[in-house]
């Protein structure tokens, strides 16, 4: 009877693919397995058992990646209509003209947000539509105060 190396893989001992390897022989006789080591009772090999956990543990990985890759937080929808409003509202005060500095800041990161809203990123996108409505607010009010200062009506 001849042993091929599947079978000592799946109903041998580890010695005898020591055995196998340091002899490089790729079979071996049963009188050879049998005066090298006893054999374990294991009974016959069952090989559905094998296959189903084979299966099993790749099913399990998969499922584990694949449910991984769907935790996501939920598009920052609220923000980006915030500083769309913002955006709007210092428009409506002229606030590119009064207020520069604060206008730029908030159009450079609407700009980024819609960048990363575009491109599925919502935890960037969210904070930079939240700095882009704090900076177009602060243009608001700076414009507004300055239009008001030099007696300009609203």
């Amino acid at each position: 009877m001849k042993v091929t190396l599947i079978t000592l893989l799946i109903d041998e001992p580890i010695s005898y693919l020591v055995d196998l390897f340091s002899n490089s022989k790729l079979m071996f006789s049963a009188q050879l397995r049998s005066t090298a080591r006893p054999r374990y009772s294991r009974g016959p090999v069952r090989w559905h058992l094998w296959i189903f956990h084979f299966i099993l543990l790749f099913h399990l990985l998969f499922s584990g990646l694949l449910l991984s890759g769907c935790q996501s937080i939920p598009p920052p929808r609220l923000e980006y209509t915030l500083a769309r409003a913002a955006q709007e509202s210092a428009q409506s005060v002229d606030a590119a003209r009064h207020s520069p500095g604060f206008w730029g800041q908030g159009e450079e990161a609407y700009r980024q947000a819609r960048v990363y809203f575009r491109d599925r990123y919502w935890d960037k996108a969210k904070d930079a539509f939240i700095k882009a409505r704090l900076a177009y607010e602060k243009a608001e009010n700076s414009a507004r105060l300055i239009r008001q200062k030099t007696g300009e009506f609203l």
